[in-house]
């Protein structure tokens, strides 16, 4: 009876390890990571993808260690920490988003932790799924870069604009700060298209973006705001400071020598932001100084 009890045993342990091969086999032909950690944040399991060995480190490296104790960066083992500390609160799966430092690159990975439980229901490790989304990042940047800017100039858009003009008057609300906006107009630039056509126009379009861009500091905000007419943030600036700028730009651009058209002008519209104004407001302003210096003769600075 005992040869026989023993012989069950051996069936049963057979089967059991079939079936562990099984998963390991499985799990090894999946494209995402897979890596179970304790209640503490230890890892005690780690499957990876047969065919991805560039981009996981092997499972010797983890097994066994704290989450902050293998040797990633300590934003990475944080963010594991986090998420483990989370589902201990909410005990619901969720979602997150991680960078590592792979091959001197970057890349993004994507996970999902959910919890494991014992056969009493209760609560004794996590499962965490991650996949590589580099691509994915890569492309909602693109989208989100397409979104933002003008695409001919590469420029900020006059959707961008307003975004960031509404943040700086919220900000300059708060801390009491001035900023100032230029507007520029180019001069004549009708007479560019219908002389020498659109394509020198375009070009003539870029070569000033690159100008004005070589010209202002990192912290100000360029941006086509329709046609030939170009409009420029410039944070913890005073108007007397800004029509300085303006008036290096102007300088700049008409010495610059642009190929087929020669000399270039252009008009320029310079306001401080006052205390309490909306954003129509301060854009009527310097709209309005615009419209003086082109009444003026163009080619010059005005300052409201």
């Amino acid at each position: 009876m005992a040869a026989k009890g023993e012989g069950n045993t051996s069936k049963r342990e057979n089967e059991l390890l079939r079936a562990n091969q099984r998963l390991i086999s499985i799990l090894g032909s999946i494209d995402d990571l897979i890596f179970v950690l304790d209640e503490s944040g230890h890892y005690i399991e780690y499957f990876q993808p047969a065919d991805k060995p560039e981009l996981y480190a092997p499972p010797e490296r983890f097994l066994g260690k704290h989450v902050m104790d293998t040797g990633m960066p300590e934003a990475t083992a944080r963010a594991h920490l986090d998420a483990i500390n989370k589902f201990k609160r909410t005990g619901k799966p969720f979602e997150y988003d991680y960078q590592i430092p792979i091959s001197g690159e970057n890349r993004w990975f994507g996970a999902k932790i959910s919890g494991l439980k014992d056969l009493r229901g209760k609560l004794s490790g996590f499962i965490v799924v991650t996949r590589d989304i580099t691509e994915r990042k890569r492309w909602e940047k693109q989208l989100e870069e397409l979104s933002i800017t003008d695409p001919l100039t590469k420029a900020y858009n006059r959707l961008r604009f307003m975004s960031a003009l509404e943040a700086e008057i919220r900000r300059s609300k708060r801390y009491v700060s001035s900023f100032s906006l230029v507007m520029l107009d180019i001069d004549h630039f009708k007479s560019i298209n219908d002389e020498h056509g659109h394509d020198t126009g375009d070009q003539i379009l870029i070569a000033i973006t690159e100008l004005i861009q070589g010209e202002i500091r990192d912290t100000d905000l360029l941006s086509r705001w329709g046609g030939e007419e170009f409009i420029l943030l410039m944070t913890h600036t005073d108007g007397a400071t800004a029509a300085e700028a303006a008036e290096r730009i102007r300088q700049s651009l008409e010495t610059f020598p642009f190929q087929t058209v020669g000399g270039v002008t252009a008009s320029f519209g310079v306001t401080e932001y006052r205390s309490a104004e909306g954003s129509d407001t301060v854009l009527k302003r310097v709209d309005e100084a615009l419209y003086r210096a082109k009444h003026r003769g163009r080619n010059r600075v005005v300052y409201d």
